[in-house]
């Protein structure tokens, strides 16, 4: 597990499978993703591993991400226009409800 003031400055490393990112970082292969909107796979299809999926894939890159090749990285909580006080998914209100 990765300890605390890490996941502080890196809170994708803990990220829960079928949570939505905005990510920006660097392939090792060279060149640079910036501000892609991202989606963490179920582990059950990744074996077990963290991995991020662009959405919609890249043209001509890896549509899939290493937590590693990410240099900085926001959760994106899905709310209703009509109400963007109560998250699309239940289990996400919290995130919410904390920065009220």
């Amino acid at each position: 597990m990765t300890d605390p003031q890490t996941l502080m400055r890196k809170p994708w490393l803990a990220a829960e499978p079928q949570s939505i990112w905005d990510i920006t970082g660097d392939y090792p292969y060279g060149g640079t993703f910036t501000n892609c909107l991202a989606l963490v796979l179920p582990l059950h299809v990744t074996d077990g591993h963290l991995l991020f999926e662009l959405l919609p894939p890249a043209a001509g890159f890896s549509s899939h991400i290493s937590p590693d090749w990410i240099t900085s990285a926001r959760r994106l909580i899905l709310v209703d226009a009509q109400n963007p006080t109560e998250a699309y998914f239940a289990d996400e209100q919290d995130f919410l409800d904390d920065r009220s």
